[in-house]
């Protein structure tokens, strides 16, 4: 969904990764994993973005005829725009174009395969880059400052970051994250001791919600996911 743009010049792209650098140290005042939360911000940027100024735009309503419009997770956020007009005029296009290809099918292949959601693309570039410049960022003192004590990457992009960032900057995420993830896999362990029969009057402490929060860690659902899917 993103409009085509000229080449950025260096003094642009060094500005956006100022931009970028500070915004990462806002994330880090949270609660959430800071390449989560701004890879779901630019996405609802742009979903807003599409209501407000692109529902006609010809390169963008090509892209969605082509993918038939979102995925299933990127179609709730565009309901919950409430745009019930540009949602009209969206669908109304995608219905057409659903008729047309019913009267012109065509025995499955690879070629004629349905395209990827836009946005869920838009969103693996948004990933890769926010994990990269993090990864860079946690190589200098005031990012390594700003997250000690406070790195909740998920597991979804503690990998990418790691595989991207220098080995002084490894080896302080390493620090970071190790202790956390030991406690959870001790309370996953102690479940499981504890769901024994034999240990079942011992009942369950804090490690009784550590199956959800490993689910949570593995799959960088947050808080906000949850109650809005709900």
């Amino acid at each position: 969904m993103r409009a085509c743009r000229k080449p950025a010049s260096r003094r642009a792209r060094a500005a956006d990764r100022h931009i970028l650098f500070h915004e990462l140290l806002d994330c880090l005042k949270g609660t959430e994993c800071p390449v989560c939360r701004l890879v779901r911000q630019r996405m609802q940027s742009r979903m807003a973005a599409l209501f407000r100024e692109l529902v006609n735009d010809p390169p963008t309503r090509a892209r969605l005829r082509a993918a038939l419009g979102f995925c299933p997770r990127h179609t709730r956020e565009a309901l919950r725009q409430g745009d019930a007009l540009g949602l009209s005029i969206l669908y109304a296009d995608l219905m057409a174009e659903l008729l047309a290809r019913l009267h012109n099918a065509a025995p499955a292949s690879a070629a004629s395969r349905r395209p990827a959601c836009p946005e869920c693309g838009a969103e693996q570039a948004d990933t890769a880059e926010i994990a990269e410049a993090f990864a860079a960022y946690l190589a200098e003192p005031e990012m390594q400052d700003a997250s000690r004590g406070n790195l909740r990457l998920c597991g979804v992009h503690l990998l990418t970051v790691m595989q991207a960032a220098t080995p002084e900057a490894r080896t302080f995420i390493l620090g970071q994250v190790e202790p956390a993830l030991q406690s959870l896999l001790k309370d996953l362990s102690e479940f499981i001791r504890k769901s024994d029969a034999r240990f079942r009057h011992e009942g369950f402490g804090a490690e009784g919600d550590a199956y959800l929060r490993a689910a949570r860690y593995l799959t960088g659902t947050s808080d906000e996911d949850r109650h809005s899917d709900g």
